[in-house]
């Protein structure tokens, strides 16, 4: 039984780490930089701030960008 716990908890945390990125990557294309942005997550401590900074608190770039239209209207 503690196997199929495991196992619950293995894909499932699996499938939230993909949704985290998924969403994080779209948030940085809004900013107007590459998904490759996501991989500053990896530097302890300094990459998690600057992660909520740019993709939590500053604003996404108005109008189009690289990546399409933005995704609100900017007023």
């Amino acid at each position: 039984m503690e196997i199929v716990h495991g196992i619950i908890v293995l894909v499932t945390l699996a499938l939230a780490v993909w949704i985290g990125l998924a969403a994080q990557v779209k948030r940085w294309h809004d900013r107007d930089k590459t998904g490759e942005w996501a991989l500053i997550n990896l530097i302890p401590f300094i990459g998690q701030i600057w992660v909520l900074i740019q993709c939590g608190i500053l604003r996404g770039t108005a109008g189009a960008n690289h990546f399409g239209e933005a995704p609100l209207p900017h007023g």
